[in-house]
């Protein structure tokens, strides 16, 4: 009850941001505006973006591709996405971001699922093999909130190894860092460690402890 509890918090504060929290419909599918369906969507998701979709390049994501080729070698399917978080509920996620200062936040998603391809993930298990359940969700998620104020390392500065650094005693983690560190504190696997890789969202990508959510674009009414 606890952990729904602080999860709960964490959401209501971001409500009081400048941006809101229910945003209006985002996409257009044969003209028509869409949401996402966040319903299915649980607390404890890893979400897992692409980078941006716009008509400029975006140079970070194309390095960041790049640095994961050359350090996991894995499919290029998996090395397309290059940003990961941790889901709240209500549209809002736990994710570090590289802007200077304290960096781990809250943020509603709306800009980057607007222009931003995006995946759903879900753990399986849990470390003694027990199937996922909201409990567990909400445990991953309460485990991200722990991070909120830390700094995002310097660009690429990661650690040697897969997720070196016990979980919850960095003073730095760049996404994918702490969405591993998250799933390991709520008792979860260590993906990364399983995979014998750098927590990169390429390995959140291709790790099969974790199952895909579909995502859907659903028409939206308009008021």
């Amino acid at each position: 009850m606890k952990v729904a509890q602080s999860v709960r918090r964490a959401i209501t504060a971001v409500e009081r941001e400048p941006v809101p929290l229910f945003w209006g419909p985002l996409k257009s599918t044969d003209g028509r505006p869409c949401l996402p369906n966040l319903s299915q969507w649980r607390p404890g998701d890893i979400v897992l973006f692409s980078g941006n979709l716009g008509k400029f390049p975006d140079v970070t994501a194309e390095a960041i591709t790049v640095f994961q080729r050359n350090r996991t070698k894995l499919d290029p399917t998996h090395l397309a996405w290059v940003h990961a978080s941790v889901y709240l509920g209500d549209g809002v996620c736990v994710e570090s971001l590289h802007n200077g200062g304290p960096q781990v936040i809250l943020n509603a998603m709306r800009d980057r699922l607007a222009n931003s391809q995006v995946r759903v993930r879900r753990l399986l298990r849990d470390r003694a093999g027990r199937r996922w359940t909201a409990a567990l969700g909400r445990r991953v998620a309460y485990a991200a909130l722990t991070h909120l104020g830390l700094s995002y390392p310097g660009v690429f500065d990661l650690p040697q190894g897969a997720a070196a650094g016990p979980a919850g005693q960095r003073e730095a983690v760049y996404c994918s860092e702490m969405c591993n560190i998250a799933i390991e504190m709520a008792r979860g696997p260590n993906i990364a460690s399983e995979m014998g890789m750098d927590p990169l969202p390429a390995v959140m990508s291709a790790s099969t402890l974790l199952t895909d959510i579909q995502v859907e674009w659903r028409a939206a009414e308009v008021s």
